[in-house]
C-alpha cells in the first residue's frame, strides 16, 4: 500500500512582511483560517490479490466476452473489495493469482497488502469479516439415479471440486478428503480452474458428484452451453452442514479494522446485496457475463 496521511495546508509568512502591510495581514490571516481548517486525504492504491477462474466471483481472466456497459465488471467478491474500498477513500490495484498461491503471495511479495477469497488461519495476518458465505451442493446428472441425503452417501462415488473447497466442508469432509492425507483421497480430483472442473462434469459419463455453488454452476452451464451439451437434468443435494466462508487477510490491522468498517456499511446500505443480485443467476443482467469466447 503507497503512504498516504491527512494533511494541513499551512501559509508561512515573515513577521517583516506582517509589520509593513496591514491590509496583506488581514488577508492572509483569512487565507491561513481557512486552509488550515481543510483536511486533504490523497488518495492511494490498495493492492489486493484475487484467486482469478472462479466465475461468478472473480472474473479477471479473458475467457469471457462482457457486454457493452459491463466491460469493468469483475465478478461478486471482486465487486465486494472494490466498493468497501471506495468507501474507505481508496483505489483497488489488482494482481490475479492461482488461488491457492495466495497466502504464498502476501508471504513472500511485501507489496501485496492484502488477498481476497481465502479461509481462516493462525498465522500473523489479519483477517476480515467474512466478506462471501457460499453454500456449497453435490450435484449430479439425473441419468445416474443417484440419491444423497448425508455425506456418507457419497462415499462410493468420484468426486470433482474447486482447488481448495475440502477445507471449507466441514472436519469430517475434510479428514476423508484431504488430497494429502484423507481416507478417501484417491476419489477425489481437484481443479484450479473453474471452467475446467465444469467441462469434466458436462463431459463425463461416470457416476461422478461435482461439488459447486448454484450461481457458479448456472454460470458455467450457461457459457460452455455453445461448446457443450449442458442441457442435461441434474439434481441439487445440500448435503453440508454449513456454508464456506471466505476472507481478506491483511498485513495490517488498522487497514483490516477500517475494511471491517466499510464493509458493514456496504452491507447496511444495501450495496452488498446489490452486487450479489446482479450477478444472481436468476438476474437478467448476469447474462451479459456469461458469453464464451470462441
Amino acid at each position: 500500500m503507497r503512504n498516504y496521511k491527512k494533511t494541513n495546508n499551512l501559509c508561512l509568512i515573515s513577521i517583516g512582511t506582517l509589520t509593513k502591510r496591514p491590509v496583506q495581514i488581514i488577508l492572509y490571516s483569512l487565507i491561513f483560517l481557512l486552509l488550515s481548517n481543510t483536511t486533504v486525504q490523497a488518495r492511494a492504491d490498495i493492492e489486493v490479490g484475487f484467486g482469478h477462474h472462479k466465475h461468478p466471483y472473480v472474473m479477471l481472466d479473458d475467457s469471457i466476452e462482457k457486454e457493452v456497459g459491463h466491460k469493468k465488471h469483475h465478478g461478486i467478491e471482486f465487486g465486494i473489495i472494490k466498493q468497501t474500498l471506495l468507501r474507505m477513500g481508496l483505489s483497488l490495484k489488482t494482481h490475479a493469482i492461482e488461488p491457492n498461491s495466495l497466502k504464498r503471495a502476501i508471504r513472500n511479495f511485501k507489496k501485496l497488502d492484502a488477498v481476497s477469497g481465502v479461509n481462516l488461519s493462525k498465522d500473523k495476518f489479519h483477517y476480515s469479516d467474512p466478506i462471501l458465505e457460499i453454500e456449497y451442493l453435490a450435484i449430479t446428472k439425473a441419468k445416474n439415479k443417484i440419491d444423497l441425503k448425508s455425506t456418507s452417501d457419497i462415499t462410493p462415488f468420484s468426486i470433482i471440486a474447486r482447488e481448495g473447497v475440502y477445507s471449507t466442508l466441514g472436519r469430517g469432509f475434510n479428514k476423508a478428503y484431504n488430497p494429502k492425507s484423507g481416507s478417501h483421497k484417491m476419489l477425489y480430483y481437484q481443479y484450479s480452474r473453474d471452467i475446467d472442473l465444469h467441462k469434466r462434469f458436462w463431459t463425463s459419463e461416470s457416476d461422478l458428484i461435482m461439488i459447486a455453488d448454484r450461481e457458479a454452476f448456472e454460470h458455467y452451464k450457461a457459457m460452455l452451453k455453445e461448446r457443450y451439451d449442458t442441457s442435461e437434468p441434474v439434481n441439487f443435494s445440500s448435503i453440508f452442514p454449513q456454508k464456506s466462508r471466505y476472507y481478506v487477510a491483511f498485513r495490517n490491522k488498522k487497514l483490516r479494522d477500517e475494511f471491517n468498517d466499510a464493509l458493514s456499511t456496504l452491507k447496511f446500505e444495501g450495496t452488498y446485496q446489490r452486487i450479489l443480485d446482479h450477478y444472481g443467476y436468476l438476474s437478467d443482467t448476469s447474462k451479459s457475463h456469461r458469453k464464451f469466447k470462441l
